[in-house]
């Protein structure tokens, strides 16, 4: 079963995807194309929203797809 993700949810799924790349913020932010590194932290923490543009830069960074940046398998650590 899989479930859908809030704003929070978001954000604990980018930690995780990238924390399972062993990437640093400021790699993640190199890959999303983004100078501002503070802006993944605040995206981690579901202060704020990536942009439909940044939506999509993240799921090239990861190579995954889009529905899968807002789904996942259930997990008991996310």
């Amino acid at each position: 079963m899989r479930g859908e993700l809030s704003q929070k949810a978001l954000g604990q799924r980018i930690r995780h995807l990238r924390e399972q790349r062993h990437w640093t913020q400021h790699k993640l932010a190199e890959k999303v194309g983004i100078a501002e590194v503070g802006h993944i932290g605040k995206w981690e923490r579901g202060e704020v929203f990536p942009s439909p543009h940044n939506l999509i830069s993240l799921t090239r960074a990861f190579n995954i797809r889009l529905r899968d940046l807002f789904t996942f398998p259930e997990q008991p650590d996310l």
